[in-house]
């Protein structure tokens, strides 16, 4: 199979999938000497936008260390696009490791992208350095290409990592002898742990501070973690308060240890989710967890869940919003809503059918937020004059009254000359009505 056959194919394809997909199989019969036809291949760059890497994934000799071919490839994108530089990949190492290249497509580009694709013994040229150096104090994660001499520069690499902790991974083996430079980089990135070099995560006294360091221990920071320092308990305390997924610890805990879980759940409330029944039904320990952890509801004991001491406890210590988690019995329970919409109206909305149509709990509930309405009863939506006192308070919670009030004049005449635009969610009549009208257009248009 000929080139001009091998293009036709590959036309077809395109055309028939109207650019969204190229069938590159064909590629597999070009020759040697055609992959490596410049002309050939900048024809195929040229002709199947945003299949590019595809075809040059084929590219040969001569067209690889062919400059010019590689630069009308990379022109082929905007100047200011960081992906141009990817066909670089496909360039022989001569080109990779000529620097007067790079430098002149830095100077070029004001970018120094395209030394992600160049050979290591370019990063040691001088020119090229100094211009690292003239970006680096706008881009520190250029350090990567910097001289080893300046990833073994503390001053310099104290800024790459205070910028990304991730730049910990091109710091000199000297530096990542410096225990506080290695717990700074984790403190700004905790995915920097697997830069740390393995003798430091045996130390107990390191993990301990390092822990201390992060927000949060993931499962790939937990991995790295020796097994005989995962059973260390002072440790797997410290672990537990900051794990995010809990249940990877499963096998290094005691359920019913009260102890430990008392220590963790006062920084990880809802670690108590991983306790015994027995200790999830403990009301010291619950309240540990709630008080100091912020622990969900959901996470106790059931029997808790709809206790309303515990739940109006847990409201009156931590936040309303703990009745969202609570149990359906707590949330049917007139002691435990009031006291929460007394503190949040908006609690309301997570309150029973039953108690979102009582009129003394919604009552209260909208003295302390308006808007609470939104989340009570249809029939009390519906009541005008229960709705109209609202409305005397806070004007636009009338946005949330019920259906029948869309077609009753006398809300509209109380609402009307009050709110700009409201006439829209009235019913067609209201909208028609003289007197509603009158009233709308005299204060809203003086």
């Amino acid at each position: 199979m000929n080139k001009e056959q091998i293009y036709q194919l590959l036309e077809e394809s395109f055309e028939e999938e109207q650019g969204s997909y190229l069938d590159t199989s064909p590629m597999n019969h070009l020759s040697k000497q055609d992959a490596g036809d410049p002309k050939f291949m900048l024809r195929l760059v040229s002709e199947f936008i945003g299949f590019e890497d595809d075809i040059l994934s084929y590219l040969q000799e001569p067209a690889k260390s062919d400059i010019d071919f590689i630069e009308n490839c990379i022109n082929s994108h905007s100047k200011y696009s960081t992906t141009k530089w990817g066909y670089l990949r496909y360039a022989s190492e001569r080109i990779k490791n000529d620097s007067s290249l790079f430098i002149k497509w830095i100077k070029e580009s004001e970018s120094l992208h395209c030394l992600d694709f160049a050979e290591f013994s370019i990063q040691t040229n001088q020119e090229i350095q100094n211009l690292i150096k003239d970006h680096l104090e706008t881009n520190w994660d250029l350090v990567k290409y910097c001289h080893p001499s300046m990833r073994d520069d503390i001053t310099i690499m104290k800024k790459a990592i205070a910028h990304n902790g991730l730049n910990l991974e091109f710091a000199s083996d000297e530096l990542k002898k410096n225990k506080d430079f290695l717990l700074s980089a984790v403190e700004e990135n905790k995915d920097a742990v697997k830069f740390i070099p393995s003798n430091f995560l045996e130390l107990e006294i390191f993990v301990k501070d390092m822990i201390e360091k992060v927000n949060s221990v993931t499962n790939s920071i937990f991995e790295l973690i020796p097994e005989n320092l995962k059973k260390n308990k002072s440790i797997l305390i410290k672990i537990a308060q900051k794990i995010q997924l809990g249940r990877e610890l499963g096998g290094y805990f005691d359920k019913n240890d009260f102890q430990f879980f008392s220590e963790v759940v006062k920084k990880n409330g809802d670690f108590i989710y991983f306790a015994s029944e027995k200790l999830r039904d403990n009301e010291e320990l619950v309240k540990i967890a709630i008080k100091f952890g912020d622990c969900y509801l959901s996470n106790i004991s059931e029997r808790l869940q709809n206790d309303p001491e515990m739940v109006i406890w847990a409201i009156e210590n931590n936040r309303p919003a703990l009745l969202r988690s609570a149990g359906e019995i707590a949330k049917d329970d007139f002691d435990v809503i009031k006291t929460a919409v007394c503190r949040q109206g908006s609690a309301l909305d997570w309150a029973s059918e039953r108690l979102r149509d009582d009129n003394e709990i919604v009552k209260l509930a909208v003295e302390e937020d308006p808007y609470a309405l939104k989340y009570a009863s249809e029939r009390i939506r519906n009541d005008k004059t229960f709705v109209l006192k609202i409305c005397e308070k806070e004007i636009h919670a009338y946005i949330y009254a019920g259906d029948s009030l869309w077609s009753d004049k006398d809300f509209a005449l109380f609402v009307a000359p009050k709110v700009p635009n409201c006439l829209d969610h009235f019913s067609s009549k209201i909208q028609k009505d003289p007197d509603v009208l009158s009233v709308y257009y005299n204060e809203n248009l003086n």
